[in-house]
């Protein structure tokens, strides 16, 4: 009888590690997934020709499941937000009407302007924010493992990282 119950029980306890394994697999799996993506992700952004077609099939898509895909659509979503709007950013820049504008308005009254506010301290200033936005990109994806979202916050696992994240962001 006591041989029966501890079989019994050693069959439970196989069985409860074999589900615990699942879950551990499954989850490692998940991870991988979204390690790569974001990765692959990276490397069509920092290609030296971006092709948009492409970038835009990854961001509409989701490979994780569960409470990863929830930290890639977030990720994504933060990375077509940025990209939209560079997009509308160079867009405006290249308008002719802006330019017309512009230059109506800075450059034909430049005498009541400070000598030191040109269009070109504007367009640096928007280049400058550009830059500070890819810098942010750049972090959060080399130091994948090191955030998470938290509500509407990225929360990170290390301070240092987040002092140079709310420094570059505070800087913007």
């Amino acid at each position: 009888m006591k041989k029966k119950i501890l079989i019994v029980l050693l069959i439970i306890i196989v069985i409860a590690l074999i589900g615990v394994g699942y879950f551990v697999f499954s989850d490692m799996q998940q991870e991988d997934k979204l390690k790569t993506e974001l990765s692959e992700l990276d490397q069509l952004v920092n290609a030296e020709n971006i092709d948009m077609d492409a970038i835009n099939d990854r961001l509409d898509r989701t490979v994780t499941k569960g409470d990863y895909a929830v930290v890639e659509d977030a990720f994504k979503s933060y990375l077509r937000d940025n990209f939209d709007n560079s997009i509308q950013i160079a867009n405006i820049l290249n308008d002719e009407k802006i330019t017309t504008l512009l230059k109506e308005e800075f450059i034909g009254d430049m005498d009541s302007m400070p000598k030191d506010t040109t269009v070109q301290d504007s367009i640096d200033e928007v280049i400058g924010v550009l830059n500070t936005s890819e810098e942010v990109l750049n972090l959060l994806s080399q130091n994948q493992d090191s955030w998470e979202i938290d509500g509407e916050n990225i929360v990170f696992s290390n301070e240092s990282l987040s002092n140079q994240y709310e420094s570059l962001i505070n800087s913007l």
